[in-house]
């Protein structure tokens, strides 16, 4: 089965041909190696969880995807840094 992308945009964006880590996190657990794929790719990861507080922990910068529709939201790791 073949998967086309969907686009999603938001008001910033990664620039095209900048690398990004995409990194799936599980029980809650970034899996092995995912700080060296991050370091990899100058520090911009997208990381695929249900953990919120995964994501308060290691995010800056959240975009929501619920029914097919992004959403900007700010964290409190974001708002530290």
């Amino acid at each position: 089965m073949r998967v086309t992308p969907t686009p999603v945009r938001t008001a910033a964006t990664v620039d095209a041909g900048r690398p990004v880590a995409v990194v799936v996190a599980r029980d809650g657990r970034l899996p092995l190696g995912a700080d060296e794929a991050v370091s990899e790719a100058g520090g911009s990861a997208v990381v695929a969880t249900h953990d919120q507080q995964l994501v308060a922990a290691v995010a800056s910068r959240v975009v929501e995807l619920r029914d097919g529709a992004a959403r900007e939201r700010r964290t409190m790791a974001g708002a530290s840094r």
